[in-house]
């Protein structure tokens, strides 16, 4: 059994249907065909995963914080973008960014552009980033 057919066998009702909702356009035929099975085999119907979808998963975690903001997921995975930042006028440093993006939904609300400006403001001063350097260049 593969990763995918392990962990989508492993997910409750609730999760499938919002896994289902947000994700399936992206997977190829290969993956939808294996999450049509697991659908007929939980023996869901359309109107069942609907209805799912539209709640919000409620959690037993205590740190509510480390939940999706747009499904309520506990399911996060630590993501690594990097880049080339300007540290001084003739040094760049590549640096890893690691943020957490949900296994359901693949919402990571760190790369999301707030709406109102008081979100803009809270993120200024609330990052859940870490950064790490990886490697020091001269120009």
């Amino acid at each position: 059994m593969s990763e995918f057919d392990n962990f989508i066998t492993n997910l409750s009702d609730h999760e499938l249907s919002i896994f289902i909702g947000y994700r399936y356009n992206g997977f190829l035929e290969n993956s939808r065909e294996k999450i049509k099975k697991e659908i007929i085999k939980r023996n869901l119907s359309a109107q069942n995963l609907e209805n799912l979808f539209d709640k919000k998963i409620n959690t037993e975690s205590k740190d509510k914080s480390k939940n999706c903001p747009r499904c309520g997921s506990d399911k996060l995975f630590l993501e690594t973008d990097y880049e080339e930042k300007t540290k001084f006028q003739y040094i760049t440093a590549e640096v890893a960014i690691e943020t957490n993006r949900c296994r359901l939904c693949g919402f990571n609300p760190d790369k999301e552009t707030p709406k109102n400006i008081f979100e803009r403001v809270k993120r200024i001063f609330k990052n859940n980033k870490t950064e790490r350097f990886i490697k020091w260049k001269t120009i």
